[in-house]
C-alpha cells in the first residue's frame, strides 16, 4: 500500500491513546496521596513560606548533585493549591510526557516523510502502511511504558519529565529551524535555548545537551550563525551550575579517579536495558546495536544527514547521561542501574534505535515483513516486561497505603511502617504541623511514654565540642531535632548541602560526677546510605581509642549504648566521643546527637 494514504500525524496521535489511558488509570487507581522520601524536602519551603522568609533564590538550592528549580516551583505551588495531594503531581508528570510525545511525534513525522513516497515519480523508497503503523504503536507504548512506574507513581519525579521535555524541545526546535523563513529561525532558536535550560536545570547531566546538540547547527548553513550565541548561553549555564554546585563538581572528579570499571559497566548496561528488563546481556546487545545503527545510518544518509541526525544525537545524549549517572552511583551495581526511574531515559534511547533501524531497512529496501517481525517481537518483549512492572506497582501500592495509614494515625509504635515514607521518622513527626496547615490530614501527636521513662535515667554531657573540616551544628540531611523527644539535644554533622564533605567531631564526655559512676554512654547517630570511611570511636585523655564502634548504615536516628565496662580504659582522665568522616563519595556523611550517660544502680 502506498504511504501516500498514511496520515502520519493522525496515526502518531491515535497510537498513543491506549498507553496514555493505561498510565492515567494506573495513577488514579494505584497512586497514593502521601509524600514519599525526597518529596519531604519540600517541607523546608513550606516552613519558610509560613514564616514569610521564602524567596525564589531558595528554589535554586541544590538537591544532592542536581539543580531542580523548575521541578520545585511546580511542586511547591501545586502543593499549596491541592493541599499537597501527590496525585496532582503525578498527573502533571503525565501531562508533561504527553507534550514531550508530541515533540517526539514531530521528529518522527519529519524523518519518515523525508523517505516516504511522494506524488512525484522520482521517489526511490516505498513504505508499507503496516510498517509505519507498527513503528508508531511501538514508539507510543515504549514512551509511555509502565516500566518507568516509579516515575509515574511518585510526584517528586516531575523533574524527569521536565528533563525529557527540554531534551525533545531542543532537537525539535533545531530541526524545525532548518526551514528557510528567518522569523522561524529566531523563534525556534529561542525555543531550543529554553529547552536546553529546562534540561540543564532538571538533572545534573543536563549540561551535556549544549555540547551534544552542536552538530544540529551544521545541518543547514543559516543555522551556523546561531552557534555563537548558543555557546554563549552554554557558558552562562555552566558558570551557574558550577557556582551553585561547586563542591559537587570536585567530588565528581574524585569519583572518576576512584571508579571501579567493572561496577560502572554493570550499572550502565542495566541503565540501557531498563527500557525492557535490566538484563546485562540485553544492555550489551542494545549498546552494540545502537553503535552499529549509528554507523550504518550515517553511511546510508550521508547526503541527507538531517533525516537521522536528531535520533543519533538523542541516543548519544542518553548514553552519555547514563555514563554520568553510572560514575556517581556505580557502587549500587547492576540492580541500581536497572531502577525503574531510569527507564524514562533509556526509553528514549530505545526509541532512537528503533527509528534508526526503520530508516536503515527502508533505505536498504529489505522486505518490510522483516521490519514488522522485529517490531512485533519487541512489542511482545515490552508486554512481558510490563507484566513484571505491574507486579511491582501492586507491591508499592500496598506499601504506600500502609505507610499512609501510619502517617494518618501518627503511629509511634510502628516506625518501620513510617520509614517507608521517610527514613528519619522523628523529623517526619515534627512536620505534622506543616501537613495540617496545608489541610492534608487532621493528625494528633501521640506521646511515646516508653521513651519518656527511659529518658528519666539519662544525664546529658556538657556542650564541650571541637569540630574540624566540614562539620557544623545541625549538619544533618533531613535533621530530626526531636529524637528521643528532647528538643534540647544538639546535632553536629558533615552534611552541608552535600554528602561529599569531610570532617571530625570530638565531643568531651564530661559531667559533674565521676564517669565510673555511670553504666553506659548513650548517643544517637545517622548516616547516608554508605558508611565507608566513616568512624565512631571513644578516645581517652591521650586521644587513643579505647572503643571502636562497629558503624552500620543508619538512615534514621539510631540509638547506641556503650557499656563503660567494655572500654579498654584505666578509668583515669576524661573521655571523648570521636566521629570521623573521611568519605567524599555519594551518600557518605554522618551526624551525632549530644551524648548522655545512664546511671548505674
Amino acid at each position: 500500500m502506498s504511504s501516500r494514504t498514511i496520515n502520519l500525524g493522525l496515526l502518531i496521535a491515535v497510537a498513543a491513546v491506549i498507553p496514555i489511558a493505561i498510565v492515567f488509570a494506573i495513577i488514579i487507581i494505584y497512586g497514593v496521596n502521601v509524600p514519599f522520601h525526597d518529596q519531604w524536602a519540600l517541607v523546608s519551603f513550606f516552613e519558610k513560606d509560613l514564616n514569610g522568609q521564602l524567596s525564589y533564590r531558595d528554589f535554586w538550592r541544590p538537591h544532592n548533585e542536581h539543580l531542580t528549580p523548575f521541578s520545585i516551583l511546580i511542586q511547591f505551588h501545586l502543593a499549596k493549591l491541592t493541599a499537597w495531594n501527590s496525585k496532582y503531581a503525578m498527573l502533571v508528570s503525565l501531562a508533561l510526557a504527553v507534550t514531550t510525545y508530541g515533540l517526539l511525534g514531530y521528529l518522527l513525522r519529519s524523518s519518515v516523510n523525508s523517505v516516504m513516497v511522494t506524488n512525484t515519480t522520482e521517489s526511490k523508497y516505498t513504505i508499507a502502511t503496516s510498517s509505519v503503523f507498527t513503528l508508531t504503536v511501538l514508539i507510543a507504548f515504549a514512551f509511555f511504558s509502565i516500566n518507568q512506574w516509579e516515575n509515574w507513581l511518585w510526584g517528586w519525579q516531575v523533574q524527569w519529565f521536565i528533563h525529557i521535555l527540554g531534551l525533545l524541545l531542543v532537537f525539535s526546535a533545531l530541526n524545525l529551524a532548518q526551514r528557510q523563513k528567518k522569523l522561524v529561525h529566531g523563534i525556534t532558536f529561542l525555543g531550543a535555548i529554553f529547552g536546553a535550560i529546562l534540561t540543564t536545570f532538571s538533572l545534573a547531566s543536563g549540561i551535556l545537551i549544549w555540547v551534544v546538540a552542536i552538530p544540529m547547527f551544521f545541518m543547514a548553513k543559516h543555522l551556523q550563525k546561531y552557534l555563537i550565541p548558543w555557546l554563549g548561553c552554554f557558558s552562562i549555564s555552566f558558570f551557574l551550575t558550577q557556582s551553585l554546585t561547586g563542591r559537587k563538581s570536585e567530588s565528581f572528579s574524585q569519583l572518576i579517579t576512584q571508579l571501579d570499571f567493572i561496577e560502572f559497566s554493570k550499572f550502565i548496561f542495566a541503565f540501557l536495558a531498563s527500557a525492557l528488563r535490566p538484563y546485562q546481556a540485553l544492555g550489551i546487545l542494545l549498546l552494540i546495536l545502537s553503535v552499529a545503527a549509528v554507523v550504518v545510518s550515517i553511511v546510508l544518509y550521508k547526503s541527507n544527514l538531517k533525516v537521522v541526525m536528531p535520533w543519533i544525537l538523542l541516543g548519544t545524549y542518553i548514553v552519555a547521561t547514563g555514563a554520568i549517572i553510572s560514575i556517581g552511583r556505580s557502587h549500587y551495581g547492576f540492580i541500581g542501574g536497572g531502577s525503574p526511574r531510569y527507564a524514562t531515559l533509556s526509553n528514549i534511547a530505545f526509541i532512537c534505535l528503533m527509528v534508526l533501524l526503520f530508516l536503515i531497512i527502508i533505505r536498504l529496501r529489505y522486505s518490510q515483513i522483516l521490519l514488522n517481525s522485529i517490531f512485533v517481537i519487541v512489542l511482545l518483549s515490552m508486554a512481558f516486561s510490563s507484566h513484571h512492572a505491574a507486579t511491582w506497582i501492586k507491591i508499592r501500592h500496598s506499601q504506600m497505603l500502609l505507610a499512609q495509614h501510619c502517617l494518618k494515625t501518627h503511629s509511634v509504635a510502628n516506625d518501620a511502617c513510617l520509614q517507608k515514607l521517610f527514613p528519619h521518622v522523628g523529623m517526619l513527626k515534627n512536620w505534622i504541623f506543616v501537613l495540617e496547615h496545608l489541610g492534608y490530614v487532621n493528625l494528633e501527636n501521640k506521646i511515646d511514654t516508653y521513651a519518656t521513662s527511659q529518658r528519666q535515667n539519662l544525664i546529658g554531657v556538657g556542650e564541650s565540642i571541637t569540630i574540624e573540616g566540614a562539620v557544623q551544628k545541625s549538619g544533618v540531611f533531613h535533621q530530626d531535632e526531636n529524637s528521643l523527644s528532647r528538643k534540647d539535644l544538639n546535632a553536629y554533622g558533615t552534611w552541608i548541602d552535600s554528602d561529599a564533605n569531610v570532617g571530625r567531631i570530638d565531643w568531651k564526655l564530661e559531667t559533674d560526677k565521676a564517669i565510673t559512676s555511670f553504666e553506659t554512654i548513650v548517643f544517637e547517630y545517622t548516616t547516608g546510605p554508605s558508611v565507608e570511611n566513616l568512624y565512631i570511636n571513644i578516645l581517652d585523655k591521650n586521644d587513643i581509642p579505647v572503643y571502636k564502634f562497629d558503624l552500620q548504615e543508619a538512615r534514621a536516628w539510631t540509638k547506641v549504648e556503650i557499656n563503660i565496662n567494655d572500654l579498654d580504659w584505666d578509668g583515669e582522665g576524661p573521655l571523648s566521643l570521636n566521629v570521623i568522616d573521611n568519605g567524599n563519595g555519594w551518600g557518605q556523611w554522618i551526624a551525632v546527637l549530644q551524648p548522655s550517660f545512664r546511671r548505674a544502680f
